[in-house]
């Protein structure tokens, strides 16, 4: 996902500017644990900006792509023109800035995260991102990349189901399903996006999931500010002590916390799990899926993950044919 993406350099919109500052604060600033500053100062910034706003007219000039390299030769440009007149401050910060963003451009390390041309398809049904192999220290400012794209997707898709006369009811929505959510709600950035997303979501179309592990993930200000701003809650078997987490921000009572701690969960059967559904009720539910749904999501690596490695080859390579051929096998195989 190349974030500089516009439909138009000439004007790039003003939100796209502040939101690229902020992404390479998160890039190339000083870390201070807790603080989202990431160290870059107020000259930084305005460095930072003018040097983007630069990189879009150049861009419209030459018809180039906008991307990080550009960012990267406009900084250095800067520094030099600044030694030039001497101002040996200003251009010292400008060479700092560039000469932190080269793992991000070229054959740099993580150039291919940040400085290539977007490959998602714009029409694809179904886009899932796989953040597993992420570095860490570079994951929060990847998570704000694919935010700020799904965002973006989803605001043209609702501007454009509003021109659509007679339009069904899935006409421009969206489903946005976030696994591993801590990886949102721990950071500032990100925490604010996932929170504004959650409570624009009806007036986007938009149908938000999010799910993490542990109830301890919410435990922060963007995580509880996250369940408060949600309509629906679904717990799985959860530990008394990381029900305490959210006992608060969902108002559960002792009664509640004890029923979800029983919880249980029978392999390859049912799940149970505690739903609270709003103001409509809340109480304990069975979840069942099919021999379908189960060999799409099982994750099992001694059972599961062999035998569908298997059909997969059986198959060509083709996953919807060994899907089916795992389906028609049921849930029997491998059972406990």
């Amino acid at each position: 996902v190349n974030p500089w993406d516009v439909p138009d350099p000439a004007r790039p919109p003003a939100e796209k500017v502040t939101y690229l500052v902020g992404l390479h604060a998160l890039l190339v600033g000083d870390h201070r644990p807790g603080d989202d500053s990431y160290g870059l100062d107020a000259l930084e910034r305005n460095l930072l900006e003018v040097a983007i706003r630069a990189v879009y007219q150049r861009a419209a000039r030459e018809g180039l792509e906008p991307r990080e390299s550009l960012l990267r030769d406009e900084l250095r440009r800067r520094a030099e023109h600044e030694t030039e007149a001497g101002a040996s401050e200003v251009a010292s910060k400008l060479r700092t800035l560039s000469e932190r963003l080269a793992s991000f451009c070229g054959e740099g390390s993580y150039a291919h995260l940040l400085d290539r041309t977007t490959t998602v398809p714009d029409d694809a049904p179904l886009v899932a991102f796989d953040t597993r192999k992420v570095p860490r220290e570079i994951a929060p400012a990847v998570m704000f990349v694919l935010a700020q794209h799904v965002s973006e997707k989803i605001e043209r898709e609702r501007d454009r189901r509003l021109l659509v006369r007679q339009a069904g009811v899935f006409v421009g929505r969206w489903f946005l399903v976030i696994d591993e959510t801590w990886k949102f709600v721990e950071r500032r950035a990100t925490g604010e996006w996932v929170n504004d997303k959650a409570r624009r979501a009806r007036h986007l179309g938009l149908f938000l999931i999010a799910i993490s592990q542990q109830l301890s993930d919410f435990a922060g200000e963007y995580g509880k500010a996250l369940i408060r701003n949600s309509t629906m809650q679904l717990f799985l078997r959860q530990a008394p002590e990381e029900l305490a987490y959210v006992q608060d921000a969902l108002h559960l009572s002792e009664q509640e916390i004890r029923a979800i701690a029983r919880l249980k969960t029978v392999k390859r059967s049912f799940s149970q799990a505690y739903w609270i559904n709003g103001t409509r009720g809340r109480g304990t539910i069975a979840l069942r899926v099919g021999p379908t749904e189960y060999w799409l999501a099982t994750s099992d690596p001694v059972g599961d993950a062999p035998l569908r490695a298997q059909a997969l080859e059986d198959a060509g390579g083709d996953p919807w044919r060994a899907l089916e051929q795992l389906a028609s096998r049921g849930l029997v195989e491998g059972d406990d």
